[in-house]
């Protein structure tokens, strides 16, 4: 399948994860077609680091075209989610997981917290 052109404008529709082999899926429009793109994570193993994968997956000229429009912080999550996986967490606690990172408790006073709290819990981009 050709690449689009850099004219043609890609619009993301959904994004997940393919765990066997390890590969980010993402489903986008282009041209009035909806597409799916998968991408495999070659190399992918138990001690890389997500952030390292997450940029060298941005920046491959194959795949930045489709990722433009995904923020940093939800490819470093989808990457994660693989990386708990071969670690040896079953898929449902990854998915389990995941849900729980995004989870803002309404009680919780953000005034008070520490800097770091916040980066690490992505309120801060």
């Amino acid at each position: 399948m050709a690449l689009p052109n850099s004219k043609e404008e890609v619009k993301l529709v959904k994004c997940g994860v393919r765990f066997t082999p390890p590969a980010i899926v993402v489903i986008y429009a282009s041209s009035g077609k909806t597409r799916r793109r998968t991408m495999p994570l070659r190399n992918f193993g138990k001690n890389s680091g997500v952030q390292r994968v997450a940029t060298e997956l941005r920046q491959n000229s194959r795949h930045k075209h489709y990722l433009e429009g995904m923020p940093v912080a939800q490819l470093e999550k989808l990457v994660s989610m693989l990386h708990n996986q071969l670690n040896g967490m079953s898929r449902d606690e990854v998915i389990a997981k995941a849900r729980s990172l995004d989870h803002i408790d309404p009680d919780e006073d953000l005034n008070k917290v520490t800097f770091i709290y916040l980066l690490s819990n992505n309120f801060l981009n």
